[in-house]
């Protein structure tokens, strides 16, 4: 009995000595990376070509020619940019005028005048003929007399062309010509306009 009972108080004692080592898992917690949803994903930096325009080329100036020998002929095929209509042919030819006085153009239309001659040093008068414009520039304070003659295929004109027309008639506020008929109109009421303040 004695024997049994000193027995167990050895397992006993074994068993409340025996090592146990326990290993704990110190090492940090994987994070799992945060990704941005796909619309705050930030957009590739736009290239040099989309940022930029492209520099656009300036129309070529309007050439006057010292005399109307010199001037191409409408309709011809084109001789420079400047003259070039968008059909590819001479939409526009201008070319100064020497003759004393004011004498009148040979044109199948009747130039009247678009503005009063003393508001400007030039008195321009201008008509339309089919699609055919003609506009006259008569410089009154010249030493010699002279003047400006344009004519010009108002259906091809370039906007550069029109624009140049439309000052020489004394009409660059009449807006946009682009027709024989919106022509026809702003000489009309330009006329009209100029004779009303006519003393």
């Amino acid at each position: 009995m004695r024997s049994a009972s000193l027995l167990l108080l050895a397992l006993a004692l074994v068993g409340c000595t025996r090592n146990e080592t326990v290993v704990a898992d110190m090492s940090p917690p994987t994070r799992r990376s945060a990704e941005p949803p796909p619309s705050a994903t930030a957009a590739p930096a736009p290239t040099p070509s989309e940022t930029a325009p492209e520099p656009q080329t300036p129309p070529p100036p309007i050439v006057v020619a010292r005399r109307a020998e010199d001037a191409p002929a409408l309709g011809a095929a084109c001789a420079d940019a400047a003259t070039c209509g968008t059909k590819k042919r001479v939409a526009l030819r201008a070319y100064r005028d020497m003759t004393p006085g004011i004498a009148k153009p040979d044109v199948p239309c009747k130039p009247v005048a678009t503005t009063k001659p003393t508001v400007m040093p030039e008195a321009p008068s201008a008509c339309v003929s089919g699609d055919r414009l003609y506009v006259a520039s008569v410089c009154f304070v010249c030493r010699m007399p002279s003047s400006t003659r344009a004519e010009a295929l108002v259906s091809e004109l370039t906007p550069a062309q029109r624009e140049f027309t439309q000052k020489l008639a004394g009409l660059a506020g009449a807006g946009t010509l682009s027709t024989p008929e919106a022509w026809s109109k702003a000489i009309a009421e330009a006329h009209a306009s100029a004779k009303s303040a006519t003393p």
